[in-house]
């Protein structure tokens, strides 16, 4: 190899090659030298350097040693050396690859630094500089994304654990109304056992009330005696009253389902316990929106929403209100009763359908456990919200037609 030359003719050099040939003589190859000086600064270190200095978050690539800068981007005319630089010269004293916060030009700068190995020189240094505004946006960025994604899987978290709780409490609720059917109807085939062998001792026990009230006048204390006769006859009268709704309970009437307009059933029913309301001091209202027919028995219907009212009757005060309403609600119609009464206490809350159950001095604990098999045989749900001291709330929810 030559190496360069200067020109014999002209001014510049050349890069020349010489071969020796086998037949004699040589073969010789030269070139331009500042052809290839250009085609070497394109294509070695400086390229590299260029390129990365290239991209726009990039403020600077540069090579260094301890004698000062090799090979640097365009515009950087002065670093920090290594000996004066602590981190330099960590950088050099270990081989992964280190990074810092630093300014540059008064901007905020993180640096990248790397020993790299050129030939027999170890204490050479790449540095990269890239602006932290940059970083900081791509941070933001990153944790907008993730904070989106991270909102939307919450919100999918979210809806599905709605939509599984409100299956388990559909699934409940069904598991509920079928225990309670179920204890319902033994407690009802126990009711029919008993009531047959209450009703006709206890028919004989009115007659001969009756006979002596009409046939014997006792020569004393005669107003007593009517009045005792005439409270046995009454109370026979009451329990054979309750012995009947015992076997209608126990033996339900089949439905005789017709299409039915609830919200004129509500109207009718408010109409009928108008009168009884007055009386108690009660102010009883109907408020109903326009609803789907349902195919129901609207005597079994009437019936269930009667014994809910006198209920909520029974609990208000003097100047209470009872308020009934009905209400589409999707495929579904709604009817509550909703009273501000009493309340009901909450170890009692969950006993208000059980047959016998009662807190009403002089009730047989049937009502409300017969609107619960009327409402379970239409296919329907009854449920109760109740505080002592904020009154009760019946809501029954019946499948539209």
């Amino acid at each position: 190899m030559l190496g360069f030359r200067q020109r014999f003719f002209g001014a510049g050099q050349f890069f020349a090659v010489a071969r020796h040939r086998r037949g004699g003589g040589a073969i010789v190859v030269h070139a331009d030298a500042e052809a290839l000086l250009a085609f070497r600064r394109d294509v070695g270190a400086g390229s590299f350097i260029k390129l990365i200095a290239d991209n726009e978050t990039i403020r600077y690539a540069v090579v260094q040693d301890s004698g000062g800068v090799l090979l640097a981007s365009d515009g950087v005319t002065e670093m920090s050396a290594p000996a004066a630089d602590p981190f330099l010269g960590r950088v050099l004293s270990a081989d992964p690859p280190q990074m810092r916060f630093t300014r540059y030009r008064d901007e905020e700068i993180l640096e990248i630094a790397a020993p790299v190995h050129l030939g027999e020189n170890d204490a050479t240094l790449l540095r990269i500089g890239l602006s932290a505004a940059s970083l900081h946006r791509a941070e933001r960025t990153a944790l907008w994304r993730i904070g989106i994604s991270t909102l939307l899987l919450l919100l999918t978290g979210f809806l599905t654990t709605g939509a599984l709780l409100r299956e388990l409490r559909l699934h409940r609720r069904a598991e509920e109304q079928r225990e309670r059917q179920e204890q319902i109807d033994a407690m009802g085939h126990l009711a029919s056992g008993v009531a047959h062998e209450i009703r006709n001792p206890l028919n004989a026990v009115s007659i001969i009330a009756q006979r002596l009230d009409r046939e014997f006048e006792p020569s004393q204390e005669s107003e007593e005696y009517h009045q005792l006769t005439g409270t046995l006859a009454a109370e026979s009268r009451r329990i054979n009253d309750i012995v009947s709704q015992f076997l209608r309970f126990a033996r339900p009437a089949p439905l005789n389902r017709q299409p039915v307009r609830l919200d004129a059933l509500v109207a009718h029913v408010a109409a009928l316990l108008q009168g009884e309301a007055a009386d108690s001091g009660v102010t009883l209202i109907s408020q109903c929106r326009e609803v789907k027919e349902v195919m129901a028995d609207g005597d079994q219907l009437t019936q269930a929403l009667i014994n809910l009212a006198r209920n909520s009757l029974a609990a208000c005060a003097k100047g209470g209100r009872i308020e009934l309403t009905c209400t589409p609600h999707g495929d579904r119609i709604l009817l509550s009763v909703t009273d501000d009464g009493a309340g009901i206490d909450p170890e009692n809350l969950g006993k208000n359908f059980n047959l016998y159950f009662t807190t009403r001095e002089g009730g047989s604990g049937l009502g409300l456990s017969i609107v619960q098999q009327i409402i379970s045989q239409h296919d329907g749900t009854i449920e109760v919200e109740s505080a002592p001291g904020r009154g009760t709330r019946f809501t029954i929810t019946l499948p539209a037609r």
